[in-house]
């Protein structure tokens, strides 16, 4: 295996588990509506770095093009997850941008299997392994669509923390992570469109950006909001067992 397959691997584990923890706060608090963005986030995630994963040593024209697209369905939810996050972590009413973001997403993902406008059948090849499928002509409003809803959202969230004097300190944790995610990942951006084969930063970015969630929403935000993390407790551990005891002991 490939070295810099590892932060790919890392960056996996790392957002399955937070996407199942986030769904789960979702599933137990229906209040707390962000955190279902932010569970779909981390599953567009786990989904674009798994791709990355099977991308390795490819000898295969045509599993290079099926494993790059599946990459891009991470990638097509990344940005409409990200920003409905964003909007309703700051309780701000919806404008104009979430549905271009949602319906542009829910179009180009029906593309991207069926038609070359997203990405071509055509492959890269770079030292006798098949990189991944060259750009179709979509392809780069994809990543402008990503690009102003990161920062957009990004802008957003550092406008919140820097005039709201009751702040918390996860919060800058959180702004820190995600804004390497984000920085990483336009540097891959630029070094794939220069016609580089891309480097590691983004899986690193993507680790970052789920530790920094990690740690604000479960350590940071719960020790705020115990109630929440005690309604998860009680519903998917706590209970579980003494249930289980309940059957042993009738037994």
């Amino acid at each position: 295996m490939n070295i810099n397959v590892l932060p790919a691997i890392l960056a996996l584990n790392i957002s399955i588990i937070m996407a199942v923890i986030f769904f789960l706060i979702y599933n137990t608090e229906k209040a707390s509506k962000e955190v279902k963005y932010l569970s779909m986030l981390c599953f567009a995630t786990a989904i674009y770095v798994f791709g990355q994963i099977m991308l390795n040593d490819i000898r295969s024209a045509e599993r290079a093009i099926f494993w790059h697209r599946f990459q891009h369905i991470g990638i097509i939810i990344i940005g409409p997850a990200w920003i409905n996050f964003v909007f309703k972590y700051l309780d701000k009413e919806k404008n104009t941008f979430i549905p271009v973001m949602n319906w542009s997403s829910v179009v180009l993902m029906a593309l991207l299997y069926t038609t070359p406008f997203v990405i071509s059948a055509v492959p890269y090849k770079y030292a006798g392994i098949y990189i991944q499928g060259r750009e179709g002509s979509l392809y780069y409003i994809l990543l402008a669509l990503l690009v102003v809803a990161l920062f957009y959202g990004y802008f957003l969230l550092i406008k919140k923390y820097a005039t709201n004097v009751n702040s918390r300190s996860y919060e800058l944790i959180m702004l820190i992570g995600i804004g390497s995610g984000i920085i990483f990942g336009i540097y891959d951006m630029i070094a794939v469109i220069r016609g580089g084969t891309g480097t590691t930063l983004f899986e690193y970015g993507l680790t970052f950006m789920c530790i920094s969630l990690m740690y604000s929403w479960i350590i940071g935000k719960g020790f705020y909001e115990k109630s929440i993390l005690k309604k998860v407790f009680n519903r998917y551990i706590s209970y579980p067992i003494i249930k289980r005891d309940d059957i042993t002991l009738n037994a």
